[in-house]
């Protein structure tokens, strides 16, 4: 019994780290200046298949720009809950609210945000005044059915950096905690 339990974490394991460096390899890159200064990302897994996720990402030239686009990952049979999204100001982290499609012309200002669900990810823009020294966003999400469940294993498969994003990445962190009961 005990054998299939090691066995089973170390699986989960595996899949997570196969995952992650598929995802993250593309993007990183040493010998340019990046975009994106620090990109941290934590992650719970829960016993009942959901995850908890905290992305923490700081630029390092948004001078000028009014809004950041950040990519998560969806598949099929999941569901997303995005709880709390906040971005730096001068005073501090402020938390922002949300914006619901027919609103998205008119009330784009300064501490709000936009969601857009496709099949294979979603799309989560940050509307805002960023400077090169206040350019930093935070979003927590869940996602149901983010664990797959076989016999004897489970399978935690998640891409957070995508290749196609096309921007460069100084620092990556990416942490997942196991449950306790697995």
């Amino acid at each position: 019994m005990k054998a299939k339990k090691g066995r089973s974490i170390l699986t989960i394991i595996l899949s997570v780290i196969l995952s992650l460096l598929t995802g993250v390899s593309a993007c990183a890159d040493s010998g340019t200046e990046s975009p994106i200064s620090d990109y941290n990302v934590k992650v719970r897994i829960n016993t009942d298949g959901s995850i908890d996720v905290t992305e923490n990402i700081r630029y390092s030239s948004l001078s000028g720009y009014n809004n950041i686009l950040l990519l998560l990952d969806k598949k099929e049979g999941e569901e997303f809950e995005i709880k709390n999204v906040y971005m730096l100001q001068k005073e501090g982290y402020i938390e922002c609210t949300r914006l619901e499609s027919e609103q998205w012309d008119i009330s784009a200002f300064s501490g709000t945000y936009s969601v857009i669900e496709e099949p294979d990810m979603i799309r989560l823009k940050v509307y805002g005044t960023f400077s090169r020294r206040y350019g930093s966003i935070v979003v927590q999400y869940s996602v149901k059915n983010a664990v797959r469940r076989y016999n004897d294993v489970a399978e935690f498969r998640r891409t957070h950096i995508f290749k196609k994003w096309g921007e460069h990445i100084s620092n990556i962190s990416i942490n997942v905690d196991l449950p306790l009961k697995t």
